[in-house]
C-alpha cells in the first residue's frame, strides 16, 4: 500500500509542477470540462444558419398557402413540421454537446415550444394592440381563408 501511495505522491508532484498541466487537469478530471476545440465563429455561424432554416419552416407554408393555396390544417401542419425541424437540430446538437440522443431531441423540443408560446402571445398581443381590440381569430378576409361567424346583436 505504501508503494501506492508513494506513486500517486509523484504523480501529484508532477502535476502540480506545470501550472497549464494541473489546470487542464483541475478541468477535465474534477469539473468535467473539456477544453474547447471548435471554432466559435463556426459554432456561430452554424448556429445562425439553423436559426434561418428553422425559423422558415413555419413561415414558408403560409407563404405557399398565399400563392397556391393549401386545403389541409394550415397551422396544425406548420406545428408539426416546425417540431420535426426542431427534434432533427436536437439531435444534431447532440454531436456538439456529447449528450444522448433523446436529450437533446426533447430538450430543443421543449424549448423550441415555449418560444413557439411566446412568440404566439406576443403576436396575439401586438395585433390586439395595433388592430384595436380584435382577437387573432378575427383577421380580415383578404389574409384568412375561413370565414367569421358574425353575430345580428353585437359588433363585428
Amino acid at each position: 500500500m505504501e508503494h501506492r501511495g508513494a506513486l500517486l505522491e509523484k504523480v501529484v508532484d508532477v502535476i502540480c509542477s506545470d501550472k497549464d498541466r494541473w489546470v487542464d487537469e483541475m478541468m477535465k478530471d474534477e469539473l468535467g470540462m473539456m477544453e474547447q476545440t471548435r471554432s466559435p465563429f463556426k459554432i456561430g455561424l452554424v448556429t445562425y444558419l439553423a436559426f434561418l432554416l428553422v425559423g422558415f419552416i413555419p413561415l414558408a407554408l403560409y407563404l405557399w398557402d398565399f400563392l397556391f393555396g393549401f386545403s389541409g390544417g394550415l397551422f396544425l401542419t406548420t406545428c408539426l413540421l416546425t417540431g420535426l425541424a426542431f427534434a432533427a437540430v436536437g439531435w444534431l446538437k447532440t454531436y456538439v454537446t456529447e449528450t444522448s440522443n433523446w436529450k437533446g431531441i426533447l430538450e430543443t423540443l421543449v424549448l423550441g415550444a415555449i418560444a413557439a408560446g411566446v412568440a404566439y402571445f406576443v403576436g396575439d398581443v401586438l395585433e390586439r394592440v395595433i388592430v384595436g381590440g380584435k382577437s387573432l381569430n378575427a383577421c380580415s378576409k383578404n389574409y384568412c381563408h375561413t370565414t367569421r361567424p358574425t353575430s345580428s346583436w353585437g359588433p363585428t
